[in-house]
């Protein structure tokens, strides 16, 4: 008897950005519903976005105590910057918005911080012409 293959999921591709973005980002992005996102990061023991930016929000403050000058301009590197469509749903109306960063998972960390109501998609637009 042969031995089954693993069955693969629309959210391999993703595993790198799971937990890092909001299910429901990923979940628009690799076309499921934010459900499965939600079994799939549970299946693999990955922590939620939450999670995720509560425990780095604490590293970051660590890291800014433990600092005491900033790095010169010259050491600092900057990734590309892309764009990205965020659309939000208020009480009264949808809204789109564009937010620059360097991943999606940047892209939707700020745009949980905005809170500019319920995120409806957010979406890759392109790099930026420097």
């Amino acid at each position: 008897m042969a031995a089954r293959r693993k069955r693969r999921s629309k959210l391999d591709p993703f595993l790198e950005q799971i937990g890092k973005a909001p299910d429901r980002i990923i979940a628009d992005l690799a076309g499921v519903s934010a459900d499965a996102v939600r079994m799939y990061r549970q299946r693999h023991k990955i922590p939620s976005f939450r999670a995720h930016s509560k425990s780095m929000a604490a590293i970051n403050r660590t890291q800014a105590q433990e600092t005491t000058t900033p790095a010169p301009a010259a050491v600092r590197t900057q990734d590309t910057q892309r764009a990205f469509l965020l659309c939000v749903k208020t009480a009264k109306k949808e809204t789109e918005w564009v937010i620059l960063a360097s991943t999606i998972a940047d892209a939707a960390a700020q745009a949980e911080a905005a809170n500019r109501g319920e995120i409806l998609s957010l979406r890759y637009l392109g790099d930026l012409l420097s």
